[in-house]
């Protein structure tokens, strides 16, 4: 049954992407895409066969624990109906019953988080709990099919700004490993794709004027509002390199100085509102959570732990933190460490982007300020999302998997500082990428 009802979803989902018009990239075929959509639903039963047999906790496993938290408010539905929309609304209850229920489940608390997204995917996994009757293989593709729209979103608008490489950008994007097997399953990393890619695709329809306004502002404040309960952080970054876009777009001169400047707003305006509001010091938390990562890491015994310059609660030490660790998110893992079967796979990849940075700059093209908006939004947004990452990140294996929110960003940079003709023209041995 669990199988039958898993193909027939993916069924519906192939037909979508045959019919609907969002799906037309103008750079791959329906039918590439519908084979893409195939594999990226194989890299779901793939990351389930490797937390059921090679990570056996399945207490720990991002991609189990959310779906069976999910069961225990599920099962409130036909028990307790009240109790069953306090859990999914939010709802204050400080009754006996509410925390024996809470306490059963394994990621409903977590003090080191301003806000607890674990309580997002339980709650996403609770509704689709009505439409694919608890079996988690259709879960996965639901899952696949959000995941694998967020990216094709993401894909559609930032390969439209590049003047070359629109088909290798589309295919990295949807092709490249970590990308293609963390953002599959029942992983909070695809709904992240989902939110973060169609906040872009309506920001960019708005800016560029295409379309009716008033729906895309609705469905722009929809995602944005969903991003935030997805990912506070990776909400926080869209927020302050999106204004940064608006406020460069369709400017000629000094679009780097105007992201920094909202950038630094954006910070500001965080760091005052966290410590009026919820009495909350930003880098005194970011000392605490960064502390209980590295204390999480050594009681786990984590194979590819790495030392990271501490924290101390204070802004200077964040600073002086910031260039090791957005270096080692950019190249760690690397041939100079310790390789184990998953770590080699991620140092394959990195030795694919050192590859790509040094074809980037052999293709370089003049002048960069007439570069669009959206290569800012890029540059600055994996700057601070891998400076963010190597900072409270200890484990290689953890900044492998969160690195992949940046690398469709990483792609387009890399990719828009590179024309194909001059390319082609100083390296004569690509001559088979010239048109």
């Amino acid at each position: 049954m669990e199988l039958l009802l898993a193909a027939a979803y993916t069924a519906f989902f192939l037909f979508l992407v045959g019919k609907l018009k969002f799906f037309e990239t103008g750079a791959l075929t329906r039918r590439s895409l519908q084979g893409l959509f195939i594999l990226k639903v194989a890299a779901g039963t793939a990351m389930f066969l490797v937390y059921t047999y090679y990570y056996t906790d399945r207490l720990t496993a991002d991609t189990f624990k959310y779906f069976d938290d999910s069961a225990v408010i599920f099962d409130l539905f036909r028990q307790d109906r009240e109790l069953f929309w306090k859990f999914m609304l939010g709802t204050d209850d400080p009754s006996a019953l509410y925390y024996h229920y809470s306490n059963v489940m394994n990621t409903w608390w977590n003090k080191y988080a301003i806000y607890n997204d674990a309580r997002t995917m339980i709650r996403l996994n609770v509704i689709l709990r009505f439409f694919t009757f608890g079996h988690y293989h259709v879960h996965s593709v639901i899952f696949a099919f959000i995941s694998f729209t967020g990216l094709v979103a993401i894909g559609k608008v930032l390969a439209g700004k590049l003047q070359s490489f629109r088909k290798e950008y589309l295919l990295l994007v949807l092709l490249f490993p970590s990308i293609a097997f963390w953002s599959a399953g029942i992983m909070k990393d695809g709904l992240i794709y989902f939110t973060l890619g169609f906040s872009i695709y309506f920001l960019n329809s708005l800016i560029t004027g295409n379309g009716r306004k008033v729906a895309e502002a609705c469905w722009l404040t929809v995602f944005v509002i969903l991003l935030f309960y997805t990912k506070l952080h990776i909400f926080f970054l869209f927020l302050a390199c999106g204004i940064g876009w608006i406020w460069a777009s369709g400017k000629t001169k000094y679009k780097w100085t105007r992201f920094m400047a909202s950038i630094a707003f954006c910070l500001a305006v965080a760091v005052l509102a966290l410590h009026s509001k919820l009495d909350i010091d930003l880098w005194g938390f970011a000392a605490e959570k960064q502390h209980e990562n590295i204390r999480a890491a050594g009681a786990a015994n984590a194979g590819s732990f790495i030392e990271i310059r501490r924290l101390d609660g204070s802004l200077t030490s964040v600073v002086k933190a910031a260039v090791p660790g957005f270096l080692n998110a950019m190249f760690r893992p690397s041939v100079f460490d310790q390789q184990s079967p998953v770590i080699l796979v991620s140092t394959i990849e990195n030795s694919i982007l050192l590859i790509l940075i040094v074809l980037s700059l052999c293709g370089f093209r003049r002048p960069v300020d007439q570069r669009p908006a959206l290569f800012y939004f890029s540059l600055f947004y994996v700057i601070l999302l891998f400076v963010l990452l190597g900072i409270m990140t200890p484990v290689m294996g953890a900044i492998v998997r969160y690195k992949i929110q940046g690398l469709p960003f990483l792609f387009f940079v890399l990719l828009s500082l590179a024309d194909r003709e001059t390319l082609t023209r100083r390296m004569p041995f690509l001559r088979f990428l010239k048109r």
